[in-house]
C-alpha cells in the first residue's frame, strides 16, 4: 500500500512539475531587456530600432553610451545590426554580420574628442541564449575573430597628432555568460581561447614610435561579478561596495610572449621582450578590498642595449609569485593587509654577467629571492570616494594608520650569501616623536646571514667594492650582529628589539 502511494505521489508530482519545465523559455525581446538591464546600472543606455519578422527580430542602428561622472562627457558605441532567432525550444540564435564596423567616440568636456571604428570578422559565429526572463545564459562559440583599428581621430588640447594601429586574432574562442537580474545583476562568465596575436603601433608618442606584439597560446577565465541593480556612482564607489559590488576573476595563459621597441629618428631608443611559460591569476574586489595573486613558470625578461639603457638587461625565473592585499574601506577596527613577492631559480644573461663581472669572481648560480610581509592597518577612509580623498589628502592629512607588521619571510640567496629573516612588530601611532614622525615601533626581527664575508671578498675581487668599503661593511655587521658556529664557519644571527621605551637593542646591546 505504502509503495503503490509513493508510486503514485511521484508520478503526479512529475505530472505537475513537467509543463514548468517545459515553460521555461525565452523569446527575443527577453534577450533585449537583458542585456538594457546588464547595461543600465553600469551608467549606459542601450537603444535600437526592432524590427520583427515572423520569429526573428533584428536590433537596427543599436548604440550603446556612457555618461561620465560630474559632467566630464560621454562615451558612445555604434554596433552593426544584431539579429534574434527564436528557435521554437525556448532558445534564442544570436547572430550578427560575419564582417561588421564598430564605431566609437568619446567626448571629454573641455579636453579631447575622440572618434574611431574597428572592423570585426568572424568564421563560425554559433551564439545561443536560454534559461528564462531576467535569468539569460549566454553559449558562444567562434572559429576565428579578427579586429583591426580603423580610423582614429584624436582632437586633444596642446596634443601633437598621433598615429595608432591595432589589430589581432583570437582562435577558438568559446564560452558561456550569464546574466542574472535581482537586487543585484550577478555575471557569471566562463571564457577560453587558442592562440591570440595582437600587433600595435603609434607613431608620435612624445616625439617617438613605438610598435609591438602580444600572444598567447591558450588563454581562459572564469569571471563572477554582482553589482546594484539601481546603478552606481563611478566617484564614490565605495557605496556601492557597501550595496554589493564585487568581482572575482581567474585567469591563465600558456606560452605567453611580448615586444616592444621604441624608435626615434632611425635610432631605437629602447627595446624589450618578456615571456612566460605559463602564468595564472586571480583577482577579488569587494567590501574586504582588493585582493591579488599570481603564479608563473619560466618567466624571462630581456631587454638589449640601447639610447635609453646603456646595459642589457636579461633576467629568467624558474617561478615567480606574487600576492597584494589591500583594504579599501574605511572600518571602526584594524582590516589586515598583506604583500609577497618570491623568485625561484633566477639568473641573469652572461652579457649583463660580462659587464659587471668579466673576470667571473662572483659565482653564477641560480638565486633565490622571497618576500612575505602581512600587518593591520586603520582605514578612516574609503578610497573609493574619489572626491574624499583628493580633499583629505590636500589638506595633509594622511587617513591610514599602520598598526601592525610582521615579516613571515625574508630570503635573498645572491652570489653565495644568504640572508634569512623573520620578525614582527607593533606600532603606537599615538607617539610619533620618539621615531621622529613615525609611530613608534615595538617588537623584534631575527636575521641570519652566512656566506656574507666570501661574498665581500668576491664583490672586491671583482672590482665592484672597494677594501675601505668591504671593511666598513664588516665593522658594521659586527656591531649589529654575532658569530653564529652552529651554523657554520661564515655564519651570523642578529636580533634587533624595539622597545616600549623607545629603544633599539641588537643581541641585547642598546644602539638607541
Amino acid at each position: 500500500m505504502t509503495r503503490k502511494f509513493l508510486l503514485a505521489s511521484t508520478t503526479a508530482f512529475a505530472t505537475l512539475t513537467a509543463p514548468q519545465i517545459v515553460l521555461a523559455e525565452i523569446t527575443a525581446d527577453d534577450v533585449w531587456q537583458n542585456m538594457k538591464d546588464y547595461v543600465t546600472p553600469l551608467g549606459g543606455t542601450i537603444s535600437a530600432t526592432p524590427t520583427r519578422d515572423g520569429n526573428s527580430v533584428t536590433q537596427s542602428g543599436m548604440t550603446v553610451e556612457f555618461a561620465l561622472p560630474m559632467g566630464l562627457g560621454n562615451v558612445m558605441l555604434t554596433q552593426p545590426d544584431l539579429q534574434m532567432t527564436e528557435n521554437g525550444d525556448g532558445t534564442v540564435t544570436i547572430s550578427t554580420p560575419a564582417s561588421a564596423v564598430y564605431e566609437f567616440s568619446a567626448a571629454m568636456a573641455g579636453q579631447a574628442n575622440v572618434t574611431g571604428n574597428v572592423t570585426v570578422d568572424h568564421q563560425g559565429l554559433n551564439m545561443v541564449a536560454s534559461g528564462d526572463p531576467g535569468d539569460v545564459t549566454y553559449t558562444y562559440s567562434i572559429d576565428e575573430l579578427g579586429f583591426k583599428l580603423g580610423a582614429l581621430d584624436v582632437n586633444a588640447k596642446d596634443q601633437p597628432d598621433i598615429e595608432v594601429a591595432f589589430s589581432g586574432v583570437i582562435e577558438d574562442l568559446l564560452g558561456t555568460s550569464r546574466i542574472t537580474i535581482g537586487d543585484l545583476v550577478t555575471v557569471i562568465a566562463d571564457s577560453g581561447s587558442g592562440d591570440v596575436d595582437v600587433q600595435y603601433s603609434a607613431k608620435g608618442v612624445d616625439g617617438a614610435d613605438i610598435r609591438g606584439t602580444y600572444r598567447v597560446d591558450t588563454a581562459g577565465a572564469q569571471q563572477t561579478m554582482t553589482f546594484p541593480r539601481n546603478g552606481m556612482d563611478l566617484m564614490n564607489l565605495a557605496a556601492a561596495l557597501d550595496a554589493g559590488l564585487s568581482l572575482t576573476v581567474d585567469s591563465r595563459m600558456t606560452l605567453y610572449e611580448t615586444t616592444q621597441v621604441t624608435e626615434s629618428d632611425g635610432t631605437t631608443l629602447s627595446e624589450q621582450s618578456s615571456s612566460a611559460l605559463y602564468q595564472e591569476a586571480r583577482y577579488e574586489f569587494d567590501k574586504d578590498g582588493l585582493r591579488i595573486s599570481g603564479d608563473a613558470e619560466n618567466v624571462t625578461a630581456t631587454m638589449p642595449a640601447s639610447a635609453e639603457f646603456p646595459f642589457p638587461v636579461d633576467v629568467a625565473a624558474r617561478t615567480a609569485s606574487g600576492k597584494l592585499v589591500m583594504p579599501l574601506s574605511a572600518r571602526d577596527n584594524a582590516q589586515d593587509f598583506a604583500l609577497a613577492l618570491t623568485m625561484g631559480e633566477m639568473e641573469f644573461g652572461e652579457d649583463l654577467w660580462a659587464l659587471v663581472d668579466p673576470g667571473q669572481a662572483l659565482p653564477r648560480e641560480p638565486m633565490q629571492v622571497e618576500l612575505d610581509l602581512s600587518g593591520k592597518v586603520n582605514n578612516s577612509i574609503d578610497w573609493l570616494n574619489v572626491l574624499e580623498v583628493q580633499s583629505r589628502l590636500a589638506g595633509g592629512e594622511i587617513p591610514v594608520e599602520l598598526t601592525a607588521l610582521t615579516m613571515n619571510t625574508l630570503l635573498v640567496d645572491v652570489a653565495g650569501a644568504r640572508l634569512t629573516g623573520t620578525g614582527a612588530a607593533v606600532f603606537d601611532n599615538s607617539d610619533k616623536v620618539t621615531y621622529g614622525g613615525f609611530p613608534k615601533p615595538v617588537g623584534a626581527v631575527d636575521l641570519a646571514l652566512s656566506g656574507g664575508n666570501a661574498m665581500l671578498d668576491k664583490l672586491v675581487a671583482a672590482g665592484l667594492v672597494s677594501d675601505q668599503d668591504a671593511n666598513g661593511a664588516r665593522m658594521m655587521m659586527a656591531v649589529v650582529a654575532a658569530p653564529d658556529p652552529a651554523a657554520g664557519e661564515d655564519a651570523m644571527k642578529s636580533r634587533i628589539e624595539m622597545t616600549e621605551q623607545g629603544h633599539i637593542l641588537a643581541n641585547g646591546q642598546r644602539l638607541k
